[in-house]
């Protein structure tokens, strides 16, 4: 996959929790920067794309995909989307297996690469969640901004739907 299809993102400064998103547009290669910094997106979120950067790593998964987002963020026990999974009285066991047997599904390479890129969908996510931060007025794109971009990714979405969680539901 070419680097105009794909969010530009170096995983050094992904880690310490700073990086630039490169997003291609229509008109330019790249007609829109977004910055993932604490200027512009909260810990918690910050925190959550490094943790699903750590799933694709262990997964040894060759992209970032939405799946590994939800996996990180399912796995924060006090996090808003096991409240929320909890909430719609879904088994979290169930959705935690499907999520597992999705992410086995995604392709890997092993060893696994140095620098995991960001699939299309992940960055479908960002721009969603952006989006999302934007249409609430908000100042920083945030965990529940993150969790309204992950239930319209239709992965993420067939998923859900294998357990009975709905995007209606999740609304």
């Amino acid at each position: 996959m070419s680097v105009e299809n794909l969010l530009v993102i170096s995983i050094n400064t992904l880690v310490s929790g700073v990086y630039k998103v490169a997003i291609p547009g229509p008109t330019s290669k790249y007609n829109h920067i977004m910055q993932v910094t604490p200027d512009t997106f909260t810990e918690k979120s910050i925190t959550g794309i490094q943790a699903a950067h750590s799933v694709a790593q262990d997964a040894g998964n060759i992209q970032l995909a939405p799946m590994h987002l939800l996996k990180a963020l399912l796995d924060d026990r006090d996090g808003l989307l096991r409240q929320l999974v909890q909430k719609c009285s879904i088994d979290t066991q169930a959705l935690e297996r499907a999520v597992a047997k999705a992410i086995v599904r995604l392709p890997r390479q092993d060893p696994p690469p140095d620098t995991i890129t960001p699939s299309p969908a992940f960055l479908a996510l960002l721009r969603k969640a952006q989006e999302a931060q934007k249409a609430n007025g908000d100042s920083h794109v945030a965990v529940d901004h993150l969790v309204t971009a992950l239930m319209h990714d239709k992965d993420v979405t067939a998923v859900a739907n294998e357990v009975g969680l709905t995007r209606q539901a999740m609304e």
